[in-house]
Formats: structure tokens, C-alpha cells, sequence
């Protein structure tokens, strides 16, 4: 009985003391406020009114008119050339130029060596001098040594040549022995001493020293390309000066028809200078006339 009684109690003791806890947490409930409508009259109530602040706030933003957008199918795409800019090409510069230029094409004078006789300029690689020394030469002599001793320096190495003088009763003084000879220093110098020592004297006998001078070859047997003929005229009669061209163009198809001839009249007379004019023009070469008066110089008179 008295255990019964015992266990009665404690459970009561145990109800009685959750009751009261429970009392306790309703009447701290009971001093909070909750405002109504979840707003406050007054501003300054607690954390409600921060509330209620950022509330206003966003009211008064929505009042603002809305900017008008335009739809993103009205939008203008940019053009590829603005979207996407090529790489600019990055060239290098020009190089400056020099004071030397190379020509666009090489000259035939570059190419094959050339002559100068008496401002006749022309390329070639073999050539032959032919000048008359008769005596009707004398007093003009002087000239013909100068233009030729110019000529003759200028050659190169690479070219061939000789020189002929016609006159002293047929006799024909020339330069090599009947062989063209390479233009060596040696060479040139003897062709010059020949023609100082020339003196002027006989008759004219042109077409001798032409065949001579279209028979000359180098030593492995090529014959003259240039001829070079010099005279004041022909000691021969009409008809026999008529047939001379004729004769000089058949002999040189037979000897040298690789062989071009540029004629020289030297004060000559114009039946002379007729002549020399058809020996040029048959070969392919050109006449030059050259009126020459006599200077008053002791190498004129030789």
C-alpha cells in the first residue's frame, strides 16, 4: 500500500512540475507583440521597420516608366567585316636602291666587244684595218695615225685584228704575217709603231689589199667579221672603177661572206665616193665621207 502511494506521487509531482515550465513559456509569449497587416504605424519598431523602409522603396521605383526595348529580332547583326577585322598584311620594305643599277637587258656592246674607227662604232670580234698610204695620201696622213692608234688601244683581249697599209708601188705592209692576232698589249703596240712608220708613196692598188684582208685568219682558222677600208680614191679609169664594187662583193662571198665592210672616203672625189658607197651597202656595212683639209703639223706632212 504504501508503494502504491509512493509511485502516486512522484507521477503527480512529475505532471505538476511539467506544468508549470509550460506556464512559464506562455507568459513570455505573452509580453511579444505581433504588428497587424505585417505593418507598423510608427516608423522606429524594431526590425520591422527596416521592413517596411526597403517596402517604400520598392513602390517608388515601380512608378518609374519602364524603357522601351526593342525586340531581339529587330536587332542589326553587325557585318562580318565589323565583327571580325582582318589581320592587316605586314609587308617588308623596300630595299633601298643603290647608286649602281643593272640594266633590264644587256646591250650587244656588253655582250660582244666593239671598235671605234672614226666614230664608226661597231661590235665585233675580228678585225681588219685597211688603209691606203698611196702618195696622194700625203698631208693627210697624220690623222689617219691618230684615229687608228686610238682605235687600236681600245681593243681588248678578246678580239683579234690586223692591220694593212696599201700604196708603195702594190706592196702591202700589214701587221702579223697574214694571221689575225689576239689584242694583246705587245701586239697593239707593234700595229701602232707600223703606222708611224708609214710614209706615204705609189699608186693605189685597193682591191689587193682587200682580198689580202678578207684571206686573214686567227689560228684556228676563223677569217675577219669587221673590215675597215680606208681610201682618197682609185687610180683606175671609169670603167674599171665601175666594175670594182662588183668585183670586192664576189670576192668577199668567196673569202669572208661573215665579213661586214665600212668604207671610208677621204677627201675623194664623188665618183670615188660612189664606190665605196656600193662596197659598203652590198656587204651590210655603212660609207662615211671625210673631208679633211691638211693641218699645219710636221706629222700631217709625212
Amino acid at each position: 500500500m504504501t508503494n502504491r502511494m509512493s509511485r502516486w506521487f512522484g507521477g503527480l509531482g512529475c505532471w505538476i512540475l511539467s506544468a508549470g515550465v509550460h506556464a512559464v513559456c506562455l507568459g513570455a509569449l505573452a509580453f511579444v507583440r505581433f504588428p497587424s497587416g505585417g505593418t507598423s504605424d510608427r516608423p522606429g519598431s524594431g526590425a520591422f521597420s527596416s521592413i517596411e523602409t526597403a517596402a517604400h522603396v520598392r513602390v517608388r521605383e515601380l512608378t518609374a516608366p519602364k524603357p522601351q526595348v526593342k525586340p531581339l529580332t529587330s536587332e542589326r547583326r553587325l557585318s562580318l567585316s565589323a565583327e571580325r577585322k582582318p589581320i592587316p598584311e605586314v609587308r617588308p620594305e623596300p630595299a633601298q636602291k643603290s647608286s649602281f643599277s643593272i640594266p633590264s637587258h644587256l646591250s650587244e656592246d656588253l655582250v660582244r666587244p666593239s671598235v671605234n674607227f672614226f666614230g664608226n662604232r661597231s661590235a665585233a670580234g675580228r678585225i681588219c684595218f685597211v688603209v691606203d698610204c698611196s702618195g696622194s695620201m700625203f698631208g693627210r696622213m697624220g690623222l689617219v695615225r691618230r684615229q687608228l692608234a686610238e682605235a687600236v688601244s681600245r681593243l681588248t683581249p678578246d678580239q683579234f685584228f690586223s692591220v694593212l697599209f696599201f700604196g708603195g708601188n702594190g706592196r702591202i705592209l700589214e701587221l702579223g704575217g697574214g694571221e689575225l692576232l689576239r689584242a694583246v698589249p705587245a701586239a697593239k703596240q707593234d700595229a701602232i709603231q707600223l703606222a708611224e712608220s708609214v710614209r706615204p708613196e705609189g699608186q693605189t692598188d685597193a682591191l689587193s689589199a682587200l682580198v689580202r684582208a678578207m684571206s686573214l685568219r686567227t689560228s684556228d682558222g676563223r677569217g675577219p667579221d669587221l673590215i675597215y677600208f680606208l681610201t682618197d680614191g682609185f687610180d683606175l679609169d671609169k670603167e674599171g672603177t665601175a666594175g670594182l664594187a662588183e668585183q670586192a662583193e664576189e670576192l668577199r662571198r668567196k673569202l669572208a661572206p661573215q665579213a661586214v665592210i665600212h668604207t671610208f672616203a677621204f677627201w675623194a672625189s664623188p665618183m670615188d665616193r660612189q664606190v665605196l658607197e656600193m662596197i659598203a651597202q652590198r656587204s651590210g656595212g655603212s660609207f662615211t665621207c671625210v673631208d679633211y683639209e691638211p693641218e699645219n703639223r710636221i706629222e700631217d706632212l709625212k
